[in-house]
């Protein structure tokens, strides 16, 4: 089994008690959050190697992080302590149609000093797959240090997953900020985004479409994840400029819920066509409580699967599709209670789910 390595920020969430926008709401439960974070708790609890890479103050909630990641299981020995600079945090709303608002304190936090030096290749390696945001990327010396550390996985063979987890608020020129969500691209794998962010980075809110323009840039598979709708998946079979993700057998979805098509995308560097394998797996019906954490539980849950494959290089769309699946039904309980990493799901809770009927 190999280990998910998630690298990025880590920060305190005060989720509201109450219904409503921030403005209105005046009490708060303090949690450990962060997207790559998220991720990372969630590969443990499911009994996945998870590890996780960045920088922590060493201040109360810095503690409190790591303390949280431990109880998990993850492997913190490269989540290192900052002097002198705080905790970022965020201050998390939802109001009563269930929309989120947030407000972030992030100004020279802790996980923003995180640089290329501290990245461990040798472990990279030996791991084998790193997950990234671009929350990180919004500043500097953030998004040099994970543009670094994706060449060197690719250089190392292993496979790198991209989520850009868009924040608007966080990038006060949006077209700065899809400029440097796209320089990742060349050196991802796995990328998820979901219907927001397919149309704010491809101009198009066409799956099939999107999903090809995403292709044209760099992504082997691309995941776009569809709230209550599910997922669509995309896999581009290997072609003379790729290496990755290449379907190995000929094997097509059957069944009521399946929509595989067959169609080809150009490849980002050349003019050779690539066949794409693409099919959307429904949601679960579930009694939503809150979606803080689902995107991130989604990812995390698949990437646990991934890990476990023999060879994460070469995958059938049945695997895919069978690893999406389990995706939906993980990231589904999440929605059912309050929190992030305090509605993650265990193996046997998301098993149970894939057991009972949509």
């Amino acid at each position: 089994m190999r280990t998910v390595v998630s690298m990025g920020e880590s920060l305190i969430d005060f989720v509201a008690h109450e219904r409503g926008r921030l403005r209105n709401v005046t009490t708060f439960t303090k949690a450990a959050g962060g997207a790559p974070a998220n991720v990372a708790a969630c590969v443990g609890k499911l009994g996945g190697r998870s590890a996780f890479i960045g920088r922590r103050s060493e201040d109360e909630f810095g503690q409190f992080l790591q303390h949280t990641l431990e109880e998990f299981g993850v492997n913190v020995q490269y989540f290192l302590p900052v002097a002198q600079r705080p905790t970022a945090m965020a201050f998390v709303a939802l109001d009563e149609t269930g929309d989120r608002s947030f407000q972030f304190f992030l100004e020279n936090t802790a996980y923003q000093s995180l640089e290329p030096s501290d990245i461990p290749i040798d472990f990279l390696e030996s791991a084998g797959i790193l997950h990234v945001g671009s929350v990180a990327m919004a500043t500097e010396p953030g998004r040099t240090t994970t543009l670094h550390a994706v060449k060197q996985m690719k250089q190392l063979g292993g496979v790198v997953s991209f989520d850009p987890n868009w924040r608007p608020n966080l990038w006060p020129d949006p077209t700065q900020g899809a400029q440097v969500i796209e320089s990742v691209y060349p050196f991802t794998d796995v990328l998820k985004v979901n219907r927001e962010e397919l149309e704010l980075l491809t101009g198009t809110s066409d799956l099939s479409a999107g999903a090809q323009r995403l292709h044209s840039k760099g992504p082997g598979l691309v995941l776009i994840t569809l709230d209550a709708d599910g997922c669509f998946y995309s896999l581009q079979s290997a072609s003379s400029n790729r290496d990755f993700f290449g379907s190995t057998s000929s094997e097509t979805s059957t069944g009521g819920t399946s929509s595989m098509t067959s169609t080809s995308s150009k490849s980002g560097t050349g003019s050779t066509a690539s066949p794409l394998s693409q099919g959307q797996v429904p949601g679960r019906r579930v009694n939503v409580a809150d979606t803080t954490g689902a995107g991130d539980a989604f990812i995390a849950s698949f990437l646990f699967q991934l890990a476990q494959s023999p060879n994460a290089r070469e995958l059938s769309e049945q695997s895919v599709r069978n690893w999406v699946e389990f995706a939906v039904a993980a990231s589904s309980l999440v929605t059912t209670k309050p929190g992030a990493m305090a509605a993650l799901p265990t193996l046997r809770e998301v098993e149970s789910v894939l057991e009972s009927a949509l």
